[in-house]
């Protein structure tokens, strides 16, 4: 009975599957040749495409590579081999672009809500001058034009403040969540040329 595969893409673990579930992802394109893969008996990770049993893959005739000729010495194949491999890589790749946000960096998350918000509180900074110079206008005193301008500095600080707590808030809450769903996913498609 053969044993099972653990596969891992990148940091990701995609799980463990029996021989005949990798061979039909490497067709589907559910799993690439340059995943890595354990099994019992092996002393590290190796490429899919270093199993003996996937590296006469049918997918490679997808793409026009020829069986090796009788002519190949064993180095001759090894550099084919890796060509073969390399040219069945970049059609996996640009058929499916599936890809998974598995983590959000907290503090970078926040940085970038901090600069978000506080660039959006720029829009009703011009709304909070006009309110507080026609309120001081109609009661005669000057105060409004001072809480406005109050306001024109200590808001998009305070909104810049607020969107870095909440950044990190949120990121740590996601990173939470997407341990136990697996993330979000998304497809991705080449944008077509211009």
């Amino acid at each position: 009975m053969a044993s099972s595969i653990h596969i891992g893409r990148g940091s990701a673990n995609l799980g463990t599957f029996s021989e005949a579930e990798v061979r039909e992802g490497l067709q589907s394109g559910r799993f690439f040749l340059t995943d890595l893969g354990w099994r019992e008996g092996l002393e590290s990770w190796k490429p899919l495409a270093q199993f003996p049993e996937f590296s006469a893959n049918p997918m490679t005739t997808e793409i026009g590579v020829p069986p090796l000729s009788r002519g190949f010495t064993p180095t001759d194949a090894s550099s084919f081999a890796s060509e073969e491999i390399s040219a069945t890589t970049q059609l996996q790749s640009t058929r499916f672009m599936t890809k998974r946000i598995t983590r959000l960096a907290p503090l970078q998350f926040g940085v970038v809500l901090a600069a978000l918000y506080g660039s959006l509180s720029l829009i009703f900074v011009p709304f909070i001058l006009l309110f507080a110079f026609l309120g001081s206008r109609a009661n005669g005193n000057h105060s409004g034009v001072l809480a406005g301008g109050f306001f024109l500095i200590f808001l998009p600080i305070l909104y810049a403040a607020m969107g870095f707590i909440l950044g990190v808030i949120m990121a740590a809450i996601y990173n939470l969540i997407a341990l136990w769903t697996g993330g979000i996913e998304l497809t991705l498609d080449d944008a077509p040329p211009r």
